[in-house]
């Protein structure tokens, strides 16, 4: 059964914190971009920490470059969970956090660690930092190869008009110039697909496994604190 978004946008005012949380877990479910500025809003003023760290969560789910400003506020939150939640989100949103570098990696010197934790902010914000890095540093390497592509079948193009305007005793040199920007228009098409926000790459995976794996046991441990948010 499809979610009723606009329901649940009325829903996060309502005056009991589960009612906020399970409205913003919906969603996230639904992948509700558009109710993606309510969510930051309720991350960065609700009361509930259960509420704000559900929050958190949902964003970096969606993974709206609009919730940036809000999870970086959130990494100053008084909660460790909200703290922890919104890096994961700004990892989880990748590329269009870049903003959020300067203050992951002045975490990464953090000594804090959680009492029923086994990662540390540091490392937590190490990971994510990582993750960020690498994702920019996909990204423009994918932009400049586009931008090569377009030089080069912008020149191709003018190669093919001079040799269009040719005397018509030269019509042989037409045909080279024209198989020169057949060429240069596939490269083109794939750089441009390349510049496309990448899929998270394997190594990143494979780097952020074993994190995940004790993120969850910490997460259990939590439930059996009765911390769970």
């Amino acid at each position: 059964m499809a979610i009723d978004v606009e329901q649940q946008r009325l829903d996060l005012e309502h005056y009991e914190w589960f009612v906020r949380a399970e409205a913003i877990r919906k969603l996230e479910t639904a992948k509700a971009e558009e109710a993606v500025e309510d969510i930051a809003t309720r991350l960065t003023t609700d009361e509930s920490l259960y509420v704000r760290a559900a929050a958190a969560r949902a964003l970096g789910k969606i993974r709206s470059s609009k919730a940036v400003d809000a999870l970086i506020q959130a990494l100053n939150d008084e909660s460790f969970h909200v703290r922890q939640a919104a890096m994961w989100s700004l990892g989880e949103i990748g590329a269009p956090a870049e903003k959020a570098l300067p203050q992951l990696r002045a975490l990464t010197e953090s000594r804090e660690r959680f009492p029923q934790a086994e990662l540390t902010t540091a490392e937590v914000a190490k990971l994510v930092v990582d993750r960020i890095e690498y994702e920019v540093q996909q990204a423009e390497e994918a932009r400049q190869k586009a931008e090569a592509a377009r030089a080069a079948k912008a020149q191709a193009e003018q190669a093919a008009a001079q040799a269009a305007a040719q005397p018509a005793a030269q019509p042989e040199a037409a045909a080279p110039a024209a198989a020169d920007t057949a060429a240069v228009e596939e490269e083109v098409t794939v750089a441009e697909a390349d510049a496309l926000p990448a899929v998270t790459p394997e190594q990143i995976r494979e780097m952020r496994q074993a994190a995940l794996a004790r993120h969850k046991e910490i997460v259990a441990k939590m439930r059996e604190a009765g911390l769970d948010f």
